[in-house]
């Protein structure tokens, strides 16, 4: 049987390599029997926030629509540019909405109307028919210049677009008469290398998050480095219940200490806080990998 592999990496702790089986095609209905979406991958970002996906490939996906749980303080709505470790690619048709759309106890598939503005990552290259114009709170979308394609009414007029000069999403806002803001693109946004003796991979962030005001106004030389280490034998049987606890339905069967660390003009330092979460996302060399082998059953 085949399994996908689920990495799931935060900074300055010990890791958890876990296999996930298949999941199989789900409907999801309203209380008149009505299909809402399917979707085959569906992925916990919180207790109260779950994200449902149809998988394009092997490594895509769409997003497809989303589960909310009480209350929520953001005013803006981030999607994420990966999901179970699938990059999101295509924002579906209807994705969020809000007004009673989907019908009388369903109202958790709805966006909660205390988010005014949805962020969409530079993964998406697509965004559907009705993405977001079934959200009546929301009142600004900035889209990355990474869109390739918007089909008609995925916006309501009312909403204003940000987009970046020289876009698809520019001209599209121009041809279609939405109100839109160019975007400026500066220094403290760009994409960079992580890179390590075994691991080299492609991170986007926002700087301010990583470097302080004198850093980011000087010319210095910057590297962020990612370092990845084994610690199967060194993680405490504490530390590694505590892990285990948060898994749930996965099993753990490696543990993997990853720091980040940035190098502005040949000096360190450690990373080990940040305003906003930082995603990073690498292929974990086979020298680190432990396998399991194939098993019978679900």
């Amino acid at each position: 049987m085949k399994k996908i592999v689920k990495i799931v990496l935060s900074l300055l702790m010990a890791m958890a390599l876990a296999i996930q089986l298949p999941v199989n095609l789900v409907s999801v209905v309203n209380a008149d029997g009505g299909p809402h979406f399917d979707y085959d991958l569906e992925y916990d970002v919180s207790e109260n926030l779950t994200y449902y996906g149809l998988t394009i490939d092997d490594n895509t996906v769409e997003l497809v629509g989303c589960f909310f749980v009480g209350s929520f303080d953001e005013e803006t709505f981030v999607i994420p540019s990966t999901i179970d470790g699938y990059t999101v690619t295509t924002i579906s048709r209807c994705f969020l909405v809000q007004g009673g759309f989907y019908g009388e106890g369903c109202e958790n598939y709805e966006l909660p109307d205390t988010f005014t503005s949805v962020v969409i990552p530079d993964t998406v290259t697509t965004i559907e028919a009705y993405a977001f114009s079934h959200c009546t709170s929301i009142e600004s979308i900035t889209i990355p210049s990474s869109v390739e394609e918007i089909e008609e009414n995925a916006f309501t007029t009312s909403q204003l677009l940000y987009v970046y000069e020289g876009s698809y999403a520019l001209q599209y806002a121009i041809d279609n008469g939405y109100n839109y803001v160019i975007i400026e693109e500066t220094e403290a946004e760009k994409t960079f290398d992580i890179v390590c003796d075994e691991i080299h991979a492609a991170a986007s962030y926002s700087l301010d998050e990583l470097l302080t005001e004198e850093e980011l106004s000087n010319d210095s030389y910057i590297e962020f480095i990612l370092s990845v280490a084994d610690t199967n034998d060194t993680v405490s049987d504490e530390d590694k219940s505590l892990i285990d606890s948060t898994l749930e339905e996965y099993v753990a069967i490696q543990y993997l200490d990853i720091n980040l660390t940035k190098n502005v003009d040949g000096t360190l330092s450690d990373i080990t806080n940040t305003s906003s979460t930082i995603m990073v996302i690498v292929d974990i060399p086979e020298t680190l990998i432990e396998t399991v082998g194939d098993t019978d059953g679900e």
